[in-house]
């Protein structure tokens, strides 16, 4: 199939457009000058290393020095590098005679002889303070200036002066795409002056834009086809970002079927090839399917293929019987067949098309009748059936953490139907603390999270089966002073949760915190009603209750 032909708004069925944006991918959609077959799409893929990064003074390098991060990208159709420090503080940057130079390097992994290195910023500033600055650097960003302070903000990488940091071989972000990305990154930072010191507190981040091309596949012959079940095969391209596969199958070319969808998140540059196996089929019986591949660029048919299943044995097997019953207040399913037969057993909480059927066991029964305890899945499971064959259990989930408008946003994948739990550490020195950030129950293959304030935080995350726990995450409280000399607080934290909000007007001690107000966020972020300023010394804090 021509992937360029392909236009999923004017091609595409309500039903497959539909699925196509229920799946929820969070990308920029950037279109090129003079192209009307379809837009450019960028999917960011980003890589944080959040340890704070001491400046030091008296022209000694940072600690560490460099900083560094290991990137593995699942495409090199990158077109756009960008890099990001977080709480930028120091006494005096820039300028000349009272300030001092921060340099900052960036050098892509030493793959090249010698690495691509760029001078994010170098001399810029006009000797004034910088406190908690966030700082983007991008080719599009505006320049620094060497006669202005520094504050928070997206800036090209500006040179100002030589600096004292390894030299650079580029002077542009746009110099890295085309050259060899995946390997360990190293950020150098240097205060070439005797005054000044100071910190990167939160870390830095490098984002990597890949270009999204349409998917391509096509549906290839079906394999190991049995009485009751076949192997679904393809060849399929992602077109260089994620992308989900799966197949329509049906007793004609209207299909009416879905088998699960599975996420492509590896190798989205080759050609790749899918199988998935089909049970529950009937003998003697023509089939027809095609693979249906979905990213962000677009949707790609893979053409109808077809195959008939063989006929039964002269001993035949009987149909399952299922039917769900109690046992002591207890869920049960009764299962009915022939002994020596396989049968896979599913439920779904709906039958509006198209149906998610969720497998729950595969039985081989020992004897004509066996009892199966469905457990928590009872309790949202409303409809439950049993197919002669067997379904290989779905894969684990994968969770991607990315940046959307320079936003954090995790993308998690999995299969639909299924529940999962979303954790997050600061550590992986054993033993590692893993803290519940929400639970999931997915409705499309790949759903997208915002993690908020805990962000800023959080080193790591991963994505577990099951539900857990919600774990009350810490808050982050800022004090400003208003023009009429009253005090305002933000505090920042998780929407849902309970704080309290305490002053104090000595830090001697462990008894002198007041309780000022108890809050339940409504939001992330939350404003707090202005407090009179006194003439003491006063100090708050947030704690979970």
């Amino acid at each position: 199939m021509n992937r360029d032909s392909i236009n999923p708004a004017a091609s595409l069925g309500f039903r497959r457009l539909a699925k196509f944006i229920s799946a929820g991918l969070l990308l920029v959609i950037l279109p090129l000058v003079g192209q009307s077959a379809h837009a450019q799409v960028m999917q960011i893929i980003s890589f944080t290393n959040s340890a704070p990064i001491i400046i030091n003074n008296n022209y000694v390098p940072a600690t560490p020095y460099p900083a560094t991060m290991g990137v593995s990208l699942p495409s090199t159709n990158v077109s756009k590098v960008t890099a990001s420090i977080f709480g930028l503080t120091d006494p005096s940057i820039g300028g000349s005679g009272s300030g001092g130079g921060l340099d900052i390097l960036l050098a892509g992994p030493a793959t090249t002889n010698p690495a691509v290195t760029v001078n994010l910023m170098c001399f810029a500033g006009n000797g004034a303070a910088v406190n908690n600055a966030n700082i983007t650097f991008d080719d599009s960003g505006i320049p620094f200036s060497s006669s202005s302070p520094v504050t928070s903000g997206t800036y090209q990488p500006s040179d100002y002066d030589n600096g004292y940091n390894p030299p650079q071989t580029a002077t542009n972000l746009v110099s890295f795409p085309g050259t060899p990305l995946i390997g360990t990154w190293g950020l150098y930072v240097i205060f070439d002056d005797f005054s000044g010191g100071g910190v990167i507190s939160n870390g830095w981040s490098l984002n990597f834009y890949l270009s999204v091309n349409p998917p391509a596949a096509v549906t290839l012959a079906a394999s190991g086809v049995s009485a009751t079940s076949a192997t679904l095969n393809a060849s399929v391209s992602p077109g260089s970002g994620t992308a989900s596969v799966y197949f329509e199958w049906g007793a004609d070319t209207n299909y009416g079927n879905y088998t699960v969808t599975n996420v492509l998140s590896t190798n989205l540059d080759s050609l790749q090839n899918y199988a998935l196996n089909l049970g529950g089929l009937a003998p003697t019986t023509t089939y027809h399917f095609q693979v249906v591949v979905v990213n962000a660029a677009g949707t790609s048919l893979g053409g109808d293929q077809s195959f008939v299943t063989a006929s039964g044995s002269s001993s035949g097997s009987s149909p399952p019987v299922l039917t769900e019953s109690l046992s002591n207040g207890v869920p049960v399913l009764v299962l009915s067949g022939t002994v020596g037969s396989n049968y896979v057993v599913q439920y779904t909480t709906n039958l509006l098309k198209p149906i998610t059927w969720i497998t729950l066991t595969n039985v081989t029964l020992s004897s004509p009748v066996v009892y199966i305890y469905p457990g928590a899945v009872a309790s949202k499971a409303e409809f439950f059936r049993a197919l002669a064959g067997s379904v290989t259990a779905p894969p684990p989930p994968s969770l991607i953490e990315s940046l959307s408008n320079d936003v954090p946003v995790l993308q998690l994948s999995g299969t639909a139907g299924y529940s999962y739990t979303v954790q997050y550490t600061t550590s992986l020195l054993a033993p590692i603390t893993w803290i519940t950030l929400t639970n999931v129950t997915l409705t499309s293959a790949v759903e997208y999270i915002y993690p908020g304030a805990v962000a800023g935080k959080a080193e790591f995350f991963r994505a577990v089966e099951g539900i857990s726990a919600i774990s009350p995450q810490p808050a982050s409280l800022q004090v400003s002073l208003g023009s009429n000399l009253a005090l305002s607080l933000t505090l920042s934290g998780v929407a849902g949760s309970n704080y309290v909000v305490q002053i104090a007007t000595s830090l001697a001690g462990a008894g002198n915190w007041a309780t000022l107000t108890n809050l339940t966020l409504a939001s992330a972020v939350q404003a707090i009603a202005p407090i009179p300023a006194t003439n003491g010394i006063e100090f708050f804090r947030a704690i979970t209750p």
